[in-house]
């Protein structure tokens, strides 16, 4: 399977699932599992942006109210004000995808030097970590998936 693929099926099911877990049998959105007006929240980078459309219209059609922010060029840490307040006002699933910028000269990488793949790679899992424990105690439905085709 490829990556691209990969990407595809993990989003999807990140979808899927949360269509189950945010509807009642009928189909409808259950409003009492949240205070938050989305059903389902998708936070990446640009991969994210360049799929938004397309992951909101798929959202939709579940039935779900989404929520689907991508941002170039970032980080997770560029994230945390926006993670905050969805972890104050958690939706029912939060996606979080993204594919890993490393870009010099920024809260994630402060050196002016690109980075080997096993430093960013382990800079990403503590970030990765810090949202887990941010969404530990809200009761929403975290997932961390591949970054969507585009």
């Amino acid at each position: 399977m490829t990556v691209r693929r990969w990407g595809a099926v993990a989003l999807a099911t990140a979808l899927l699932g949360s269509a189950a877990a945010c509807g009642d049998d009928d189909g409808t959105a259950d409003d009492e599992s949240s205070e938050s007006p989305f059903d389902l929240v998708v936070l990446g980078d640009s991969f994210v942006e360049h799929s938004r459309d397309q992951i909101r219209a798929y959202g939709e059609s579940q039935g779900l109210a989404v929520e689907v922010m991508g941002l170039g060029g970032t980080s997770i840490c560029n994230w945390d004000d926006k993670l905050e307040a969805y972890a104050e006002q958690p939706p029912p699933v939060m996606v979080i995808s993204f594919a890993g910028n490393d870009i010099p000269d920024s809260c994630f990488n402060p050196t002016d030097e690109s980075r080997d793949a096993a430093t960013v790679a382990a800079g990403y899992r503590d970030e990765l970590d810090d949202v887990v424990d941010l969404f530990a105690d809200t009761g929403a439905e975290l997932w961390a998936v591949v970054p969507p085709p585009i």
